[in-house]
């Protein structure tokens, strides 16, 4: 078993993509970091506080702004076409 979990992971990372995200990419990243957030942070619903948080960390206006900041770099990973995550630093 072991032998085909290491063929499917190898498969998985030789079809995922890096590449800098870029403003026509706002959408998607407003859209997966707002889920990835509130999956894990709104586990029991929501309330005020967290929609707060979702609109000032996560909106569109908010993800522009970040992806225009000079001094940050944002970086999607993609697999078959879809963005499965992000990284900013």
């Amino acid at each position: 078993m072991r032998e085909d979990h290491d063929v499917i992971k190898g498969s998985f990372l030789q079809a995922l993509r890096l590449r800098p995200a870029q403003e026509s990419d706002a959408l998607c990243v407003h859209a997966l970091a707002t889920q990835v957030f509130l999956d894990t942070y709104a586990t029991s619903g929501i309330r005020p506080a967290l929609a707060r948080e979702v609109e000032a960390n996560f909106s569109m206006a908010a993800v522009r702004a970040r992806l225009d900041e000079s001094s940050l770099r944002i970086t999607l990973a993609e697999h078959q076409g879809h963005m499965i995550g992000f990284a900013e630093v």
